[in-house]
C-alpha cells in the first residue's frame, strides 16, 4: 500500500510539473515519465482519475487569487527548530499574499484521515512557515487533505500565532520525551504504520490483557464474545506483524525459539 502511494504521488507531482511549470518540460519529457510511471506494476487505470481530482483540487486554489501565487510541489521542509532532525515532504504548498496553503494527498482508503487539527499536516505547515516567513508576512495557515478514494477534501484553519503556540507547547515537550526515550505508549490505530508495532511490549500487553477481564465460568457470555469479536481484529493484526517480523528475523539469522524457516514445496502437474 505504500508503494502505491508513492506511485500515486509520483503520477499527481508530474502532472502538477506539468501544468505549473509546463516551460521547464518538454512534451517528450512528459510522455517518457508518464509511460514510467504506467508500467509500473502497481499501475491501476482509476490512478489517473484519482490523481487529476487532487490537481484539480489544487489549481482550483490557485485560480481563485487575482494574482499568480508562489507554488512549490514535493517540498521538504524542516521543523527541527521544534523537534530535533524532524522533516518531512510536503506535496503542494502554495503562498498568496498573507495565506500559506498546505494540500497533502492521501491516496490510501482504508483509513479516513481529516485535516482538523492534523498533527502531520500541522508540523509541514509549520515547517513551510519557518522558511517562507522571512520573504512572505504569513498570518493565517490552511491545511487541506484530499482522498479521492473515499471522495474526501477535509480543510482546517490555523494561525500562525496558535500554530507557533502548539509548536512550542506540544511539539516541542513531546520531542523531548521522544529523545529520551520515555512518555506514555498509547498503542492504537497508529500502531499499523509504527516500524516497532510488531514487537512493542505495550502493545502485546493491550492485545493479551483481555484475559484478565474474562468472566469466571466455563461458558462465554455474549458480552465476552462481543468484546472478544472486537479485539480479534486488531490480535489478527497484530499476529500477522510478528509473523512477519519473525520471518525476517530468521532469514537474517537470528532465532525465534520454536520457529524456523524452511523452503517452499512447489507441486507441478501436467493440466495438457
Amino acid at each position: 500500500f505504500a508503494k502505491e502511494g508513492t506511485l500515486a504521488h509520483e503520477l499527481a507531482e508530474l502532472k502538477l510539473q506539468k501544468y505549473f511549470f509546463m516551460t521547464g518540460m518538454a512534451k517528450k519529457d512528459y510522455s517518457i515519465k508518464l509511460n514510467e510511471i504506467k508500467r509500473n506494476e502497481l499501475w491501476k487505470d482509476e490512478m489517473d482519475n484519482y490523481t487529476d481530482e487532487y490537481v484539480d483540487h489544487v489549481k482550483a486554489i490557485t485560480m481563485s487569487f487575482e494574482t499568480a501565487p508562489f507554488i512549490e510541489i514535493e517540498k521538504e521542509v524542516d521543523f527541527g527548530e521544534y523537534a530535533p532532525e524532524a522533516f518531512g515532504t510536503a506535496d503542494t504548498i502554495i503562498i498568496n499574499k498573507d495565506r500559506l496553503y498546505v494540500i497533502d494527498l492521501k491516496y490510501g482508503k482504508g483509513v479516513p484521515v481529516y485535516a482538523e487539527n492534523n498533527p502531520q499536516l500541522m508540523l509541514y505547515g509549520l515547517g513551510a512557515y519557518l522558511e517562507y516567513s522571512l520573504f512572505y508576512n504569513i498570518q493565517d495557515i490552511e491545511l487541506h487533505i484530499v482522498q479521492p478514494r473515499l471522495d474526501s477534501i477535509t480543510v482546517f484553519n490555523i494561525s500562525v500565532t496558535n500554530l507557533l503556540d502548539w509548536a512550542e507547547n506540544v511539539v516541542r515537550p513531546n520531542a523531548v520525551k521522544a529523545f529520551d526515550g520515555v512518555g506514555e505508549f498509547n498503542p492504537g490505530l497508529a500502531c499499523s504504520f509504527c516500524r516497532a508495532g510488531a514487537v512493542c511490549r505495550a502493545r502485546a500487553e493491550k492485545n493479551l490483557e483481555i484475559e484478565k477481564e474474562m468472566e469466571k465460568g466455563p461458558i462465554l457470555s455474549n458480552s465476552e464474545i462481543g468484546e472478544i469479536l472486537k479485539r480479534a481484529k486488531e490480535i489478527a493484526k497484530w499476529a500477522k506483524d510478528l509473523e512477519e517480523y519473525a520471518l525476517k528475523a530468521c532469514l537474517k539469522g537470528e532465532e525465534i525459539a520454536g520457529w524456523k524457516v524452511v523452503e517452499g514445496r512447489t507441486s507441478r502437474a501436467f493440466s495438457d
